[in-house]
């Protein structure tokens, strides 16, 4: 999924034992660096989940099934240093649960956009 769809594919990921792999596209970002630092459209966001976690502990959920991460390098609404903070969290969940390989971080150099190349690449691999 990307954008709303990918804030659909990480929760779908985390909480659904049904979904083994998944790209989340567009959407996942530290919230300091997203809603918390700029005007943004909430309806992206779970109310009342930042006293409990970010979106980072959210994706590190996911582990150990395969999922990869595709940003923009230039995305206005999803930072990419707010970016590049959350994935550290899924990274160090990935490696505690054994999976390193499993989970990925493809930026592509473009903004707020869906990288269909990046996507199925991911697909081919794990399904």
């Amino acid at each position: 999924g990307h954008s709303g769809g990918g804030m659909t594919a990480l929760y779908l990921a985390a909480l659904d034992d049904r979904i083994t792999t998944s790209v989340v596209g567009g959407y996942f970002c530290d919230y300091y660096y997203s809603i918390l630092g700029m005007s943004h459209c909430e309806c992206n966001y779970v109310p009342g989940l930042l006293p409990l976690g970010d979106v980072a502990d959210v994706g590190a959920l996911i582990a150990p099934k395969p999922v990869r991460f595709i940003n923009g390098q230039i995305d206005p609404i999803f930072p990419i240093e707010g970016v590049h903070k959350a994935y550290q969290t899924v990274e160090r969940a990935y490696k505690l649960a054994g999976a390193e390989d499993a989970c990925s971080l493809y930026i592509h150099p473009d903004g707020h956009r869906y990288d269909l190349a990046a996507s199925v690449e991911w697909f081919n691999t794990y399904l």
